[in-house]
């Protein structure tokens, strides 16, 4: 008994160490983010649409030993006759889903809302599209990044109602330079 004991014993040690190689090797894989350097670093925008004309700066900056990126947002809108002067800003985590390991984001807003994003890009790789999840009661976003040149990128917000996910219009669009 005493030596059916002892194997078992082996045997769950045994798991548990090629478990923890297994961890610590699918960990150490480094997700190529080539497709993501046309964005790095810092840049200067305007645009218009539904919120009015707007002047911002965003970044696109490698966080946590590259093993994220994160991208913050400020824009400044000028008064119309039903707003007066605003700033929205945000916050943007991309990440590589540890269990699918498609690459997604989720966006923070200074109006309250959270966006959980799929990030995928043109067969050229010269735009990058977030495309909101789908939800049967809230409308549907989607953000392209399209690359002009090194220095230049056009940027496009659109909307989505609920009850047409696929029916997208622009709420704002602009151009970006670099820093």
């Amino acid at each position: 008994m005493e030596n059916i004991i002892s194997r078992i014993f082996i045997f769950l040690v045994l798991i548990l160490l090629f478990n923890s190689i297994s961890t610590a090797q699918s960990f150490k894989k480094e997700y190529d983010w080539k497709p993501f350097h046309f964005l790095l670093g810092e840049w200067m925008g305007e645009g218009s649409g539904e919120p009015g004309q707007g002047i911002g700066s965003f970044s696109f900056e490698f966080d946590l030993q590259k093993k994220i990126i994160i991208r913050k947002s400020s824009t400044s809108f000028q008064s119309t006759k039903d707003k007066n002067n605003f700033v929205f800003e945000d916050l943007t985590i991309i990440y590589k889903n540890p269990e699918t390991s498609a690459v997604n984001a989720i966006t923070f807003d200074n109006e309250g809302h959270v966006i959980n994003y799929f990030i995928n890009f043109s067969d050229d790789h010269n735009e990058l599209i977030f495309l909101s999840n789908y939800s049967s009661n809230s409308p549907r976003y989607r953000i392209t990044y399209s690359k002009i040149n090194n220095q230049k990128l056009n940027v496009k917000f659109e909307i989505a109602p609920a009850s047409k996910p696929d029916a997208f219009s622009v709420y704002y669009s602009g151009t970006a330079h670099r820093k």
